[in-house]
């Protein structure tokens, strides 16, 4: 187990490393990562069972400029989970010409902690694996603002701020999630085991909460869910998008497959 030192820009100075490729390039399970204030225009992937933890200022900056994008421009991410047992702290994530954080699948025991994410084209946090299943997603404390910022030049993303499809074993508590033009957050399609406690969600353009569209033993707890009318995030209508739920949304013949919603608890 080793710690290593990240300093933008710090070519070889005391062994600091001067970007985050090349700390995660050397780093191994066990090993922790301090990430010094300053500008990282870069995504970072974490290698498996590795912990990140950022000092204050921070930033993984994307680059996005506030424009609308291509298909082929809009798939990056700030933060990209695709190892077991990585642990990311304290980073301010942003600017992202897609998904402030993803985790796809092997991005199992991942956990996020006191972090802020905010400016993204798509949303803030996406856990969907293209196959399989990932296991266990914890997120505490973080504040993602200003995303699915896609929906200023398009149409409404549904899946829009804080999604999380084929997760079994998710706990996300005391976040603030706002002005988003999609979904506040959503236990979505074949998950399993998830758990909303104490967040609150406000001001998004589609619904605050999607407690569970085909998600089974779901938990929501201690959350606070209000829209403002902010005229930025109402819909074509005028009117504000909906506070909870609780469905099987059908979207083609494969769904015939899938899990049905069932075990949803709301309270408090």
């Amino acid at each position: 187990m080793a710690e290593l030192r990240v300093r933008a820009g710090a070519e070889g100075a005391g062994g600091t490393l001067p970007t985050l490729k090349a700390a995660a390039d050397i780093a191994r399970p066990g090993d922790r990562i301090i990430v010094e204030a300053g500008v990282y225009r870069e995504t970072l992937r974490p290698p498996a069972g590795t912990t990140w933890q950022g000092e204050p200022g921070a930033i993984i900056d994307g680059g996005w400029q506030g424009k609308e994008l291509s298909t082929a421009e809009d798939d990056a991410a700030g933060l990209l989970i695709k190892a077991a047992g990585v642990t990311v702290r304290g980073l301010t994530i942003r600017n992202v010409p897609g998904n402030g954080v993803a985790v796809g699948e092997g991005g199992h025991d991942f956990t996020l902690e006191d972090c802020e994410i905010a400016n993204c084209y798509h949303g803030g946090f996406k856990a969907n694996p293209t196959g399989g299943v990932i296991r266990n997603v914890t997120v505490r404390r973080c504040h993602v603002h200003d995303i699915a910022l896609s929906g200023r030049f398009k149409e409404t993303p549904v899946n829009g701020c804080f999604l999380f499809k084929s997760c079994d074993g998710v706990l996300v508590e005391d976040c603030l999630i706002e002005r988003g033009h999609g979904e506040g957050m959503a236990a979505g399609s074949r998950s399993k085991n998830v758990t909303f406690r104490r967040c609150t969600v406000r001001d998004t353009k589609h619904l605050l909460m999607y407690v569970a569209n085909r998600a089974q033993d779901v938990l929501v707890e201690e959350c606070v869910l209000y829209q403002t009318g902010l005229p930025e995030f109402t819909q074509r209508d005028g009117d504000v998008g909906a506070g909870l739920v609780v469905g099987d949304e059908e979207s083609g013949a494969k769904d015939d497959n899938w899990q049905h919603s069932e075990n949803v608890t709301v309270r408090r």
